[in-house]
């Protein structure tokens, strides 16, 4: 039997930014990022709002989450397109209205897929390459109805 040992993994990665992201892929998706609270980012959560949501409750989300999970980093991506016809501040991640706030039949999410595309090609980029180094089996995504995947 031959036996090899694993991989070291590191025991943090770099703090992922939207500079980073930019330089990396050329997506303009804006996020909040935060390290595992214990200093070791065993896994990262992602979360990503729903229709007419915003990414900083799902930010407080996963804050509290790492109470439980205190290997966990988290990262909360807003979606690109504000909710038209709205006061509140609501995001959505592809146009999903007419110009009479009236539902689109069938929207276009492309966009959105290439931001979420981005997003995770820069996270799991080595470093080296101007990525984040995390390893794509140790990235989990949280969506709402417009993300889920």
């Amino acid at each position: 039997m031959n036996v090899e040992p694993l991989e070291k993994e590191p025991r943090s990665y770099p703090e992922a930014n939207a500079n980073g992201l930019r330089k990396k892929t050329g997506s303009t998706l804006k996020f909040k990022y935060a390290k595992a609270p214990s200093g070791v980012d065993s896994n990262l959560l992602i979360l990503l709002h729903g229709l007419g949501g915003r990414a900083e409750p799902f930010f407080e989300l996963g804050c509290m989450l790492q109470q439980t999970l205190p290997q966990t980093a988290i990262l909360s991506a807003q979606g690109a397109k504000q909710v038209p016809l709205l006061d509140e501040d609501a995001w959505m991640w592809w146009t999903s209205f007419d110009m009479l706030g009236e539902l689109l039949p069938n929207p276009n999410p492309t966009l959105a897929i290439q931001d979420i595309h981005a997003l995770l090609e820069y996270l799991t980029a080595s470093v080296d390459d101007g990525g984040c180094g995390w390893n794509a089996s140790h990235v989990h995504i949280f969506g709402g109805d417009q993300t889920r995947l």
